[in-house]
């Protein structure tokens, strides 16, 4: 059973798309699985809970945030539901050729756009510093 989504809501999310063809029972229960790690990944930041694995407890959320995840586990999962078994592995992301990497399957455009602005996403910086505290020397001359 699904912690962001349960495969009823997942269903229900996507009943509009009717050429959509969602696996059913465990199948699904899989993809949900899948769909929420990757939106774990675009969330970043957070601790994992130790009790639900995830990096996010639902209960402490607001009612708009739970949605914006619900939102983004569907679109994932039905993602994920058409993709092929190479491009679910990610064997898609390099050419054969010359091992260059291409932009991929677009799945995190889209989880980053149900969560955008439910403020979920946090990112740990490796900004560079401002350039001022660069010129400054800390220690006066002697």
């Amino acid at each position: 059973m699904g912690t962001y989504a349960t495969a009823a809501e997942v269903v229900a999310e996507l009943a509009a798309y009717s050429d959509l063809q969602l696996p059913s029972g465990d199948a699904l229960e899989r993809l949900i699985d899948q769909a929420e790690r990757a939106v774990d990944r675009r969330i970043g930041g957070h601790l994992v809970d130790p009790m639900n694995g995830r990096r996010v407890v639902p209960l402490l959320l607001t009612s708009w945030q739970r949605e914006a995840l619900k939102h983004a586990v569907a679109v994932a999962v039905g993602h994920l539901s058409e993709q092929d078994t190479e491009a679910a592995f990610g064997h898609d992301d390099l050419l054969p050729v010359s091992l260059q990497r291409i932009h991929g399957d677009g799945l995190n455009r889209k989880i980053d756009a149900e969560l955008a602005g439910s403020g979920l996403v946090r990112r740990s910086g490796c900004a560079r510093p401002d350039p001022v505290f660069l010129a400054v020397d800390p220690l006066p001359a002697a």
